[in-house]
């Protein structure tokens, strides 16, 4: 159960929840289920409402509980990197050991990127999935998930944790939680069956070199009338003309 119904937006596929600084939801039911365990695989789609940068605000895009079970978020620690940054941590089997793990995480305005966080207790790392590609280096982590036993926080920190509340902005869709850990083939099919059509904004400097931009099989974008064939070297079945 979520606790908002006043959030709905755009989504992979229908709609998601929609996230502007200001508000957040929670899972309020389960709780005792979502963490405390040996193995677990954390997924969701999360499309920032602003390119992200270096210098985009720090936000929380999910937290497990008021001392933080698991989060994920943008930008969280200070680094000297020049990119943005995912980070996701992982307390277990006590608050006081954690794990972290982080990926550079570049994104467009509307871009969906689907993030997977594996814990394999039985291996003793977690490793963070981009987009079905195993991105960041794995870290060390112990035996079981921290049980904090509270919501699921979406869209901003909770509580006590050092990151609170961190509010997030952009869009949401498709969280799932399993208990066990996906593998490396998991992650990739799991992207490979869930990624959204790219009927959304173009990413005009990318993809509409000379004039002419990728439009995938079924998709209608506004502009020309003109549908020309074999106009892109992307993999399309069709281009749509800008005039």
């Amino acid at each position: 159960t979520i606790s908002t119904l006043n959030y709905w937006g755009m989504g992979t596929s229908g709609t998601g929840l929609d996230f502007d600084q200001q508000n957040s939801a929670e899972i309020l039911d389960k709780q005792n289920k979502l963490d405390g365990m040996a193995a677990m695989t954390l997924s969701f789609w999360y499309a920032p409402a602003r390119e992200l940068t270096k210098s985009t605000t720090k936000m929380v895009l999910l937290q497990k509980g008021n001392t933080a079970s698991y989060f994920c978020g943008i930008n969280l620690f200070s680094s000297t990197n020049t990119y943005p940054e995912l980070a996701c941590q992982v307390h277990g089997p006590t608050h006081a050991q954690s794990s972290v793990v982080y990926a550079q995480f570049e994104a467009e305005a509307n871009q969906w990127r689907l993030v997977t966080l594996v814990v394999d207790g039985a291996l003793g790392k977690i490793t963070l999935y981009l987009d079905g590609q195993q991105a960041g280096t794995p870290a060390s982590f112990g035996s079981s998930v921290y049980g904090s036993f509270q919501a699921l926080s979406l869209g901003r920190g909770k509580g006590t944790s050092t990151f609170n509340p961190l509010p997030a902005s952009g869009h949401m869709d498709e969280l799932k939680i399993w208990k066990r850990a996906l593998s490396a083939a998991e992650a990739k099919v799991l992207y490979n069956t869930t990624k959204p059509t790219e009927c959304v904004t173009p990413k005009v400097a990318k993809e509409c070199s000379s004039g002419y931009c990728a439009v995938p099989a079924g998709c209608f974008v506004m502009g020309s009338t003109t549908s020309e064939s074999c106009r892109s070297s992307t993999a399309h079945a069709e281009t749509q003309r800008r005039v």
